[in-house]
């Protein structure tokens, strides 16, 4: 009975001098820990799913490839070829000041550079992936040159660290 007395965080009485309030703060600390990591957990969570989505690259390299972006046309320089400046005068240009339009098109042909990259090397991983040759290389013999060079470009589109889900996206689907 002791466990379920502590276990009340709240307890209001009424009597003839008047209200009386009674409040655990060790539940409410607990409560409030509680719903901390549930929090935290659920944003783990999150930036996890999104670092998966974008596995190849990581999004430093995304802001990066902005700042390169951005570099190079201010420098005089238009990687773009004319699509930062069509952004700024046709979508920007009437909410924004001229110099602010102009980095906002930056970023957004810097991001979608860098998602084109991406989902293009997905797409590699996807077909590299779907490779079966390997699999009927006679045991105990050297690898032929088709495994190897199948080994050596998936070690280079995979990257360095990759995560136990991150190439989950780009799986190829089974038959059933």
């Amino acid at each position: 009975m002791a466990e379920a007395h502590e276990a009340v965080a709240f307890s209001f009485t009424v009597g003839q001098e008047g209200f009386y309030v009674d409040v655990s703060y060790d539940v409410f600390k607990a409560l409030f820990y509680a719903a901390y990591r549930s929090w935290k957990l659920r944003c783990c969570r999150t930036l996890n799913s999104f670092y998966n989505s974008l596995y190849p690259g990581h999004p430093l390299r995304g802001i990066a490839c902005c700042g390169i972006v951005a570099g190079l046309y201010f420098k005089g320089h238009d990687p773009s070829y004319q699509a930062i400046d069509w952004l700024e005068s046709n979508l920007f240009r009437r909410y924004l000041e001229p110099r602010n339009g102009k980095v906002l098109a930056c970023l957004v042909v810097g991001s979608g550079v860098y998602v084109v990259l991406i989902q293009l090397r997905q797409y590699i991983l996807k077909k590299l992936f779907s490779y079966h040759g390997w699999m009927y290389q006679e045991h105990g013999k050297d690898a032929g040159i088709m495994p190897k060079i199948w080994s050596g470009l998936v070690k280079l589109c995979v990257g360095r660290n990759p995560s136990l889900f991150s190439c989950q996206n780009f799986l190829p689907s089974l038959p059933v």
